[in-house]
């Protein structure tokens, strides 16, 4: 079993629960999170999306720290998306980016901790790897 490192007690930071407003092309929605740490290694991130009172999309990743590095991975899978979605990268201080690029071009997952009660999130696109659109955003606070 590895040994947990600084990456790791930032991931643990998400434990708990949180909810708040999202934007999108699509609207404004609102965002839950419910997340554990699991043997103080991963971080399993279960995610509803409401809009007017109802479901419309669940997703679940699991975070963990590349061994021998600070390096974080994000493992995602969601009811939208027809395969899995794979990403890695750093955290700097209490902003957590992972980036991953496929056939649909290049994504940022930008994780940002304010404090201990909340937290944004933002899914960034783009087709050069260069010039980043923002396609989502959510700022959530701590409800458990």
């Amino acid at each position: 079993m590895s040994t947990s490192t600084a990456a790791h007690a930032r991931l643990a930071r998400f434990a708990g629960a949180w909810e708040g407003p999202e934007t999108s092309p699509g609207g404004t929605t609102l965002g839950r999170f419910t997340s554990r740490v699991l043997d103080d290694r991963f971080l399993l991130h279960d995610y509803e999306q409401v809009q007017d009172g109802r479901v419309v999309f669940r997703g679940h990743g699991v975070y963990g720290v590349v061994p021998g590095t600070e390096t974080c991975t994000m493992y995602w899978v969601d009811s939208a998306t027809p395969a899995p979605v794979t990403a890695a990268g750093p955290w700097v201080g209490d902003v957590l980016t992972f980036q991953n690029q496929g056939d649909l071009g290049h994504h940022r997952y930008v994780y940002a901790l304010h404090g201990d009660d909340r937290f944004s999130f933002r899914i960034e696109r783009s087709t050069d790897g260069h010039a980043w659109a923002t396609v989502m955003e959510g700022h959530y606070r701590r409800t458990a």
